[in-house]
């Protein structure tokens, strides 16, 4: 039997080319999702990143707002919160 060479039949090749069409099909849709997965968490981080971008601006609007108090008359005093 070590002299005789094993010649796989037709049948055996069309399985062997259907299981690995079916792996690199596997292989296709998980790399698809981990794109996807990669382009929602960047997505996240940026949605993220811009919601704490907005809060400072608005905290440094608010505070701009409160260091400004009318005295009556047309006349404003600027103050610092900072300072005590």
């Amino acid at each position: 039997m070590s002299g005789l060479l094993f010649l796989p039949t037709a049948q055996e090749l069309k399985q062997e080319a259907q299981a690995s069409r079916v792996e690199a099909h596997k292989k296709r849709q998980v790399m698809a999702r981990l794109r996807q997965e990669e382009m929602t968490r960047r997505r996240a981080q940026e949605a993220l990143a811009r919601t704490k971008r907005e809060k400072i601006a608005s905290e440094a609007r608010l505070r701009r707002l409160k260091s400004v108090k009318r005295t009556g008359g047309g006349f404003v005093v600027r103050f610092d919160h900072t300072k005590k």
